[in-house]
């Protein structure tokens, strides 16, 4: 049975998923790319797992889906799972509003890799033994060579 725990990146460009995908490697996480809410609708229906969604506030512009309409359909729909928004926007009344509808954070770029991780890593409840195991192997590793000195 497959543990892993869900998150799906919505709107984000192709390098930006890849700098997500990279923070996510090392988990047992399963990432999935919706570029529309169809495509997420699709995904929520078919895996019960996703534990968090990561969107950017400008989707689809060209038919006026934006990050506050997407915060609306999930809570409406699946109102358990966190919505945060990834984005460049930096309008104050665009924060509080996607706030206020429910964005369980709000996150400007650029940003750093390390804080991405840390603000996102909260909402997923990963399976971190992968990484407990490198780090044993590591230490094994260590300690067969007589230790760092």
């Amino acid at each position: 049975m497959d543990n892993s725990q869900v998150v799906v990146l919505v709107g984000h460009n192709m390098l930006v998923n890849s700098r997500i995908k990279n923070i996510f490697s090392n988990y047992d996480v399963k990432i999935y790319e919706a570029y529309n809410s169809r495509e997420l609708f699709r995904i929520l229906s078919l895996d019960n797992k996703v534990a968090l969604i990561l969107t950017d506030f400008e989707i689809d512009t060209k038919n006026s889906f934006n990050g506050i309409n997407l915060i609306r359909q999930v809570k409406a729909k699946k109102r358990g799972i966190p919505v945060v928004v990834l984005t460049s926007i930096c309008k104050k009344e665009v924060i509080v509003k996607c706030l206020r509808e429910g964005a369980a954070g709000y996150i400007l770029k650029p940003f750093d890799d390390d804080y991405l991780k840390d603000k996102l890593l909260k909402y997923i409840d990963i399976n971190t033994s992968f990484v407990r195991e490198c780090n044993n192997e590591f230490e094994d590793s260590v300690n067969e060579r007589g230790g760092f000195g």
